[in-house]
């Protein structure tokens, strides 16, 4: 009875320190946000601003700009912003200008963690305003943004924010996986696996 106790005991310690290892929030990885344009769209260039709970102004300080290369721009939030994320403005160039997006994929410690069609992203109760956008219209899955004035953008609203602040990855899925694996390890080794006729 009592060496049952003491397995029982381990196999709980070590399914604690497992469930520790796993969901202990570890530094997270950079989150990439990359906005993917229709192949037939001729506008190549955009800037993101982002404010955190330490620095509530949008300013040029806390500016991302982009140049598209193969049809793609990629912003990086550094991973020092997760949880701290309370606004992203994506600007457009002082032009008038038809933007034609594609999709949109948030991704984290090497994985695309979240798709969207650019109708999903650009819906309208992702939006907080606007700004010198003369039309914003999807077709299918791509959303043509057009734009006119000194000063186009589009302010995303809070639930779009913390998605951007619960995608950033702390290798969770990782984290299992290593955990599952050395429990494997160890079970296996414990059993005869090759036998010597």
């Amino acid at each position: 009875m009592k060496k049952k106790f003491k397995i029982f005991l381990i196999a709980a310690f070590i399914a604690c320190a497992a469930c520790a290892f796993i969901f202990y929030p570890f530094m997270c990885t950079d989150l990439h946000i990359k906005i993917y344009f229709a192949p037939d769209s001729a506008y190549t260039e955009c800037s993101l601003y982002y404010t955190t709970t330490e620095a509530p102004a949008m300013s040029d300080d806390n500016l991302l700009y982009a140049y598209a290369a193969y049809d793609k721009v990629d912003f990086v939030l550094r991973r020092e912003l997760c949880g701290t994320l309370t606004g992203l403005r994506l600007d457009f160039t002082e032009a008038d200008n038809l933007i034609c997006i594609n999709r949109i994929e948030l991704c984290s410690g090497g994985f695309v963690r979240k798709t969207f069609d650019a109708s999903q992203f650009f819906a309208e109760e992702n939006i907080a305003a606007t700004n010198d956008i003369t039309s914003l219209q999807s077709a299918d899955i791509i959303t043509y943004i057009g734009t006119d004035g000194n000063d186009p953008y589009i302010l995303f609203g809070p639930e779009m924010i913390q998605l951007c602040n619960d995608t950033y990855s702390h290798y969770t899925g990782t984290k299992a996986f290593i955990c599952l694996f050395v429990a494997t390890a160890v079970m296996l080794s414990r059993k005869k696996i090759y036998t010597i006729s």
